[in-house]
């Protein structure tokens, strides 16, 4: 739940630092999937064992689900 406050409020961030407003979240189940996929254990095995392919999944999961309603590739970069 913290993960999903902290990326939400870096939409907002993004959206108000290019003059444009923020609109809200548009799959909010899409996002705490996206937040809770890294995390899973497979047959005893960390699907992403490292924080970095953890934040590329991340990356990669905002980018394409297009969670927010504007801003989805300038929040995940």
């Amino acid at each position: 739940m913290k993960l999903e406050i902290e990326i939400i409020e870096v939409n907002r961030y993004v959206l108000t630092g290019v003059g444009q407003t923020y609109q809200g979240i548009q799959y909010p189940a899409s996002l705490s999937l996206v937040v809770e996929q890294p995390k899973m254990v497979v047959f005893g095995h960390t699907l992403y064992p490292t924080i970095w392919l953890k934040a590329a999944y991340l990356m990669q999961k905002i980018t394409k689900k297009y969670i927010f309603v504007d801003g989805n590739k300038r929040t995940a970069t």
